[in-house]
């Protein structure tokens, strides 16, 4: 699992990305920020474990793709995000792009002015992200070529 909790050094505003496991890590990883909201790359258990119990006890927004999510669920987001969108984490902006091919709703966050992307199993080491079908796969190489490509190293 790779969680990750983005902050402004300015304002302290941060969001958490991918609440997979171990709450209480996450909330020391959360010490002396703002929480503004979560994040999801995608919906597979493995990055959304602790989601519903950090949502119930920070009480902020939970952002994610509009699905179709892994194997149906119905997730509850307070903000669907597309490709294109962006958000403020305090003086930073975050750039949306989707991402599919791993899954139908994944997403990667870049930061704007930097060179830093979240790209959850979009790309792995070495790679790009699990597929299961031969459909999945032409979709991931479609998403390298027209979006991943493009990014800075």
């Amino acid at each position: 699992m790779n969680t990750y909790v983005l902050v402004c050094p300015a304002t302290r505003q941060s969001v958490l990305i991918d609440p997979g496991a171990e709450p209480d890590v996450l909330l020391e990883m959360l010490a002396d920020t703002q929480l503004i909201g979560i994040l999801l790359t995608h919906t597979h258990p493995d990055h959304l474990g602790a989601m519903d119990e950090l949502r119930a006890s920070l009480n902020v927004p939970v952002m994610a793709h509009a699905g179709p999510h892994f194997e149906g669920m119905s997730l509850d987001v307070d903000r669907t995000l597309a490709d294109g969108d962006r958000m403020h984490v305090g003086e930073h902006a975050l750039r949306v792009y989707h991402t599919p091919g791993h899954i139908p709703d994944m997403l990667c966050f870049a930061l704007g002015g930097d060179h830093r992307i979240v790209v959850g199993d979009t790309i792995f080491e070495g790679g790009p992200g699990k597929t299961w079908s031969a459909e999945d796969f032409q979709t991931t190489l479609q998403t390298l070529r027209e979006v991943v490509l493009a990014w800075p190293d």
